[in-house]
């Protein structure tokens, strides 16, 4: 791992298609393969380790699984953790990822190591979103003068940080009648009732720490018969698709957190690209954020 001069973390979509993430990003890496190193953790659910456990250490017992019990708000996508037993307690899927940082930023393994991404796609963009507002693991990487970068692809959701959404009648924003949706501030929609990790790292820190942190946002305008699509109320109330959520949110931040926002956080449309990852990945800021500087201006708000 010596000559690894970026890493990036792909975390997988609804399907929990880990591997062929990393066929992707192998593909798009071309010669970058001989420096840079491609993770992909992969967070099974109970069937997946009941299917598969004949291949897996120990049949899988003492693998960690996530419950599709309450999965919108204690899912391995938000944050929460995988299912306890009397042997062993559970663990966030966010920490399972702040450890994956903390093996990037041993400079014993990784002396040349320069940048790091984390990106998603669909669900795992949900998850990418929501950890970047609440992860640790950045600040561990900041003492070792690393930056973590976050790429957003098509997500289905966004985590607000104040009880205003955007208004139905007109252009901004404005609180919206909580007794059509009562849950409309809870995590991971808001900063209300948040799950144990983020708990820890206090609503405020959330709030505060957003911001600054760098993240690019990708979308396209051609997703037909979007089933995958959040239709929580909480969801709704953020935009109609994933394309009017995302302009929603990017208009919500600039007004939130004006410059600061606009210096670390980007919106793009690639257009005509659908529920497409290689797409997405593979477009001139996709592949500026995965494998160069990170840099790619433009703006959802027009479109």
């Amino acid at each position: 791992q010596a000559n690894t001069v970026r890493a990036i973390i792909f975390v997988h979509d609804l399907s929990r298609n880990a591997s062929e993430g990393v066929a992707m990003l192998t593909t798009l890496a071309g010669g970058h393969n001989d420096d840079t190193l491609i993770l992909a953790p992969q967070f099974p659910l109970g069937i997946d380790v009941a299917r598969f456990g004949s291949h897996l250490p120990d049949q899988g017992r003492n693998l960690a699984r996530w419950s599709l019990v309450d999965a919108v708000r204690n899912g391995w996508q938000a944050g929460g953790d995988s299912v306890s037993t009397a042997q062993k307690p559970g663990i966030s899927s966010f920490t399972a990822l702040d450890l994956l940082l903390m093996y990037l930023a041993d400079r014993n393994r990784f002396p040349q190591l320069q940048q790091v991404v984390v990106a998603g796609h669909g669900m795992g963009a949900d998850f990418v979103q929501r950890y970047a507002a609440a992860g640790q693991g950045p600040v561990i990487l900041a003492a070792q003068s690393l930056q973590v970068r976050f790429l957003v692809a098509n997500p289905s959701s966004y985590l607000y940080f104040t009880p205003v959404r955007p208004a139905t009648e007109r252009i901004g924003f404005a609180l919206p009648d909580a007794t059509q949706c009562p849950d409309m501030n809870n995590y991971p929609y808001g900063l209300n009732a948040l799950v144990a990790y983020a708990r820890r790292v206090g609503a405020n820190e959330v709030r505060l720490r957003y911001p600054e942190r760098r993240v690019m946002y990708l979308f396209s305008d051609k997703i037909t018969d979007d089933n995958f699509l959040d239709q929580e109320c909480a969801a709704m109330a953020q935009g109609r698709n994933r394309l009017e959520r995302g302009q929603n949110y990017e208009r919500y931040l600039m007004t939130s957190f004006g410059d600061i926002a606009h210096n670390t956080q980007s919106f793009t449309l690639i257009p005509n690209a659908g529920y497409d990852p290689v797409a997405l990945f593979g477009s001139y800021c996709g592949m500026a954020m995965l494998f160069e500087d990170g840099v790619c201006t433009s703006t959802l708000m027009d479109h």
